[in-house]
Formats: structure tokens, C-alpha cells, sequence
């Protein structure tokens, strides 16, 4: 699996083939990996889709924030990972996040059970943003990395089902 840029990911959901899911018709691309680009979220821009998009990244800031003390431990530690778990023990598309730091750089990997390109792909990378700000935030206001300062890495997404639906005509 190679990492995907916009534009490729565009055109290969334009070259789909049309599958029916419930009733509606998608394109769909399966086990997709692409990296988002960081950025400062100064403001939050982009509303959520649905209540559940709201509670997701909420769940996602606040684990985040404990899963950083595997890294205050050990910051070489690949233990700093989370399910997401929280509607009636189901997470809904956002399946596990993984935080780690190497080369004094903090990294993000996301491995999503499904994203809907058209309703939550912007909503989900500013979400991706907003946990590197604030875990750099953390991180780098702790003693140990006082004079060690982590720099933001990549964020890396794995996702099984990245699709879009169809209008009707």
C-alpha cells in the first residue's frame, strides 16, 4: 500500500466502480493510506456532519490526551495507542489512533473502519490537526522536554473504506 496524494485519491474515486450499499450507490476505494498535511487549527472551520463527528473527535482529544503519558514514561514507547470506543462500546468510523515520537518528532497514525469523502474527510483531518497541536502542547510543556521540544511529524492514515455516495438523478 503506497501512500495517496488528494488529487490521486480524486481521480481514483472518479475511476470506481459503482457498488449498492443499503439501498444508495458508492464508489469506493479500500485500504487506503494517505498523510495529511499539518497545520496550526487556530480555528475550528469546518462543523460536524452529525452529532456523532462531534462526540468522535471529543473522544479522540480527550484519550489522546492520556495516552501521552506512555510517551512522558518512555518517549521512545509504542504503547501510545487507543481504541475508539465509546457509543454502546462501538466506535463509529475511527477505528484506533497511534501516537509516537521519533527523531524528536511526534507522529499520528489514524486507521479508519470507513470515511465518507465528501461529508467528513476535511472534518476528520482538521480533528487529526487539533490532536498533534494539543499533544505538542502537552508534551512540550511537561519538564522532560523543556529543553527537548517535539516538533510535529506526520499524520498517517489508514483507510479500509473511503468511499462516496451518489446523487440520485
Amino acid at each position: 500500500m503506497s501512500i495517496m496524494s488528494l488529487n490521486q485519491i480524486t481521480k481514483a474515486l472518479c475511476n470506481a466502480p459503482t457498488i449498492i450499499v443499503d439501498c444508495s450507490e458508492y464508489k469506493e476505494l479500500i485500504n487506503v493510506q494517505y498523510e495529511i498535511p499539518y497545520h496550526r487549527p487556530d480555528i475550528i472551520k469546518i462543523q460536524p456532519n452529525e452529532q456523532d463527528d462531534d462526540v468522535e473527535r471529543k473522544y479522540i482529544m480527550n484519550h489522546s490526551e492520556h495516552s501521552l503519558e506512555y510517551l512522558i514514561e518512555d518517549r521512545n514507547s509504542r504503547r501510545a495507542v487507543f481504541p475508539i470506543t465509546y457509543v454502546n462500546g462501538m466506535g463509529k468510523c475511527i477505528c484506533l489512533v497511534h501516537l509516537f515520537i521519533r527523531d524528536q518528532k511526534l507522529h499520528i497514525n489514524e486507521y479508519f473502519r470507513s470515511q465518507n469523502f465528501q461529508r467528513n474527510f476535511e472534518y476528520d483531518c482538521e480533528t487529526a490537526c487539533m490532536v498533534m497541536e494539543n499533544c505538542l502542547n502537552i508534551l512540550n510543556k511537561h519538564e522532560l522536554f523543556e529543553y527537548d521540544q517535539i516538533e510535529p511529524g506526520t499524520i498517517t492514515v489508514f483507510c479500509a473504506n473511503l468511499h462516496i455516495k451518489l446523487k440520485r438523478s
